[in-house]
């Protein structure tokens, strides 16, 4: 749910100089031209130099509208109550770019994530990621992917927005619950679940992609499950709209670093943007122009890998150079003998292997097209349809039509078995004949 990361954006949305941003006391926030306030009350984005409404000299920030209503002998009474609108519960996370936090809704009555800019977040970037993620949130609409409520800046003058607070926990516990061999886990998270999951990513990528929308930094940290089986695709913080790269990556070059600042797990400040344990080996180029649906399809493919295998796909490297030049020279684990077991669970099927492997091509025209064809291949492959690949995926498809064809005609199934049946054992009695005239 943390954005972290805070390079320069190379289209700044108009957050113009001229303009400035005030939330008065009544929570509405107005754009009023910097000409008309005095130029001395901004900085250079726009935010007020006092944190104060200029208006009234009250701190900036948000309260309640809604009144306390209180019954009273025969009457109503209306008590106003000017608390902040947003009562903080707890820190959730942080990150390069700010922070989130459990916020309880004082108006609504409801708990919400509070995401912030960080105290550092004053630069023309740091502004215009944010306007960016408020922005395609807002214009996402999805159960796959969580709604925002509200935007405004805090009593610092800080921006923030609201969005819908997810009680569960993020695939990134879940995987590390199922490595450890956690019973429960196990129980709640078969085999076919984890692949609904894998299923409720797709239908929010496919909704993202059909708007033009590029997540870019799909990870098991970035998708929450929620307590009634909700699958959500978090963090839109550096997600790329159509053909303008709202954060741009930069070609991986110069002098390889000793040692990487972050780990590879996490999304990466600077340039390069995104976790290069689960990007696409483009992104990880930092070809910008070649990114497309393909490019999100392969992250959401790495988190499938790791998500069956309890294995990471990417072997993780000392420093963040090493780790970027796997991802994309690296052959995947596929021949490795280990690569589909583990102890705590049973081998991954032979035709997942297969599916992930064409998910999982380096090269782009090899794998599939968008998540609509992801989807219908999963599909088929839940229902007993299996490509034939080697010997193992052939037995699999031939023992499907056979039950497919029992279920269509039990009788004439019936009939061939007896057959068959008779046949063999017409065969064992020739066989015992022979050999007894040979005895």
């Amino acid at each position: 749910m943390v954005a972290t990361s805070s390079a320069p954006s190379s289209s700044v949305d108009p957050l113009a100089s001229s303009a400035t941003l005030v939330a008065p006391a009544s929570g509405i926030e107005t754009l009023a031209a910097s000409n008309a306030l005095g130029s001395e009350t901004t900085t250079a984005w726009g935010r007020p130099a006092d944190n104060r409404s200029l208006a009234e000299g009250t701190l900036v920030g948000r309260t309640t509208v809604l009144p306390r209503v209180v019954a009273q002998d025969d009457a109503l009474l209306l008590e106003p109550q000017l608390r902040d609108r947003y009562a903080r519960v707890r820190r959730l996370g942080e990150g390069a770019m700010g922070e989130v936090e459990l916020s309880e809704d004082q108006d609504i009555g409801r708990r919400v994530a509070l995401k912030r800019l960080g105290d550092d977040g004053e630069s023309p970037a740091a502004v215009a990621r944010f306007v960016d993620e408020v922005r395609t949130m807002g214009s996402l609409d999805h159960p796959n992917i969580t709604p925002i409520y509200d935007v405004g800046r805090d009593h610092e003058g800080r921006l923030f927005f609201t969005m819908k607070y997810v009680e569960g926990e993020s695939l990134e516990s879940l995987i590390g619950r199922l490595a450890a061999g956690d019973r429960r886990a196990h129980a709640q998270y078969p085999l076919a679940r984890r692949l609904d999951v894998f299923v409720g990513i797709l239908h929010a990528l496919g909704y993202a992609h059909a708007q033009g929308i590029l997540h870019r930094d799909i990870k098991p940290a970035n998708v929450m499950l929620g307590t009634h089986g909700e699958v959500r695709l978090m963090d839109w913080g550096i997600a790329r709209r159509g053909s303008r790269a709202l954060l741009p990556a930069a070609e991986v070059g110069g002098p390889e670093p000793a040692t990487a600042l972050e780990r590879p797990e996490m999304t990466h400040d600077g340039a390069l943007l995104g976790t290069p344990l689960y990007m696409s080996p483009e992104q990880a180029r930092g070809d910008v122009a070649l990114l497309d649906a393909r490019s999100d399809l392969y992250s959401v493919f790495v988190v499938l890998y790791e998500l069956l295998t309890l294995r990471r796909y990417v072997r993780e490297e000392d420093n963040l150079y090493a780790t970027l030049k796997e991802v994309m020279e690296g052959e995947g684990p596929w021949d490795e003998p280990d690569a589909w077991l583990h102890p705590t669970q049973p081998p991954v099927p032979v035709e997942l292997r297969y599916f992930l492997r064409r998910g999982l091509q380096r090269d782009p025209g090899l794998r599939f097209g968008d998540a609509g064809e992801v989807l219908d291949e999963l599909e088929q492959l839940r229902s007993g349809e299996i490509h034939v690949e080697c010997a193992v995926t052939f037995f699999k498809a031939q023992q499907h039509r056979i039950s497919t064809f029992a279920d269509a005609r039990p009788g004439a199934f019936m009939g061939a078995m007896t057959a068959v049946a008779m046949g063999m054992l017409g065969l064992l009695t020739l066989a015992g004949v022979g050999l007894a005239s040979l005895v």
